[in-house]
């Protein structure tokens, strides 16, 4: 296995490098998009067996900015009536984010390969920080929301890692989901943490109410959630209603 992972990190690293570059001189976004996952994947086979490094594959944010790009001159092109090189243009940005969002991935994969407790969570508590480092990247409320949307576990909780590390990217409606419908208590945990973070930038009365309905209607097994949502209730508890 020692190997197994040497190889792999070797491997891993020189699809990085090698990404990295083109992202910087070539026009071909998804194949170079397709060579920085292909080094995530194999970099985090290698560091993440028994434990987890902090990774940032190289290029990554780049990859954002570019996406981010993407969907700029998408919505230019859309107000010149250019419907059909929007479309294009927002699929492109598309490839381009679910690149960048491979942590996701790897969340999902940590949950599986680990048993409950300690040091999954601890790996998982990492693959968080580098979700939020990546999030001042990206400046599209929508592209965070539809990632939150796309289904999996992996996005979902990579979608509220962006909302932490940039609030002005947090939907509160996604937030929600997570703390009623939370798919893991981590992922409750994690989404009652955004909650919060958002009401130090201010919360309309429509929206303190509804993260106070949301919270009498929801259970919290854990110290952790239960005093995240405690707080919550007493920083709210003046709001009309309740």
């Amino acid at each position: 296995m020692a190997l197994l992972r040497a190889v792999a990190l070797a491997l891993g690293v020189g699809a990085l490098v090698t990404g990295a570059v083109a992202v910087f001189v070539s026009e071909n976004e998804t194949g170079t998009a397709a060579l920085v996952v292909s080094g995530v994947a194999l970099v985090g086979f290698a560091l993440l067996g028994d434990r987890i490094d902090s990774i940032e594959g190289a290029g990554v944010k780049v990859l954002l900015r570019k996406a981010d790009s993407k969907f700029a001159q998408a919505a230019l092109a859309e107000r010149a009536g250019r419907s059909e090189d929007a479309s294009r243009l927002r699929g492109e940005g598309q490839q381009l984010l679910a690149a960048a969002h491979s942590l996701g991935s790897e969340y999902e994969r940590v949950r599986g390969a680990h048993e409950s407790g300690a040091t999954r969570t601890q790996l998982m508590e990492t693959l968080m920080s580098q979700g939020r480092a990546l999030a001042p990247q990206l400046t599209d409320v929508q592209q965070v929301r539809s990632a939150f949307s796309a289904g999996g576990d992996g996005d979902r909780i990579s979608a509220i890692a962006m909302m932490q590390g940039r609030p002005e990217l947090a939907d509160l409606d996604c937030l929600l989901d997570a703390v009623e419908h939370s798919r893991s208590a981590f992922e409750q945990y994690q989404a009652l943490k955004a909650v919060r973070m958002l009401l130090d930038g201010g919360l309309d009365a429509r929206q303190q109410r509804s993260v106070l309905d949301v919270l009498e209607r929801s259970s919290f097994d854990g110290h952790d959630r239960r005093w995240f949502a405690d707080d919550i209730r007493t920083r709210l508890s003046g709001v009309e209603g309740h």
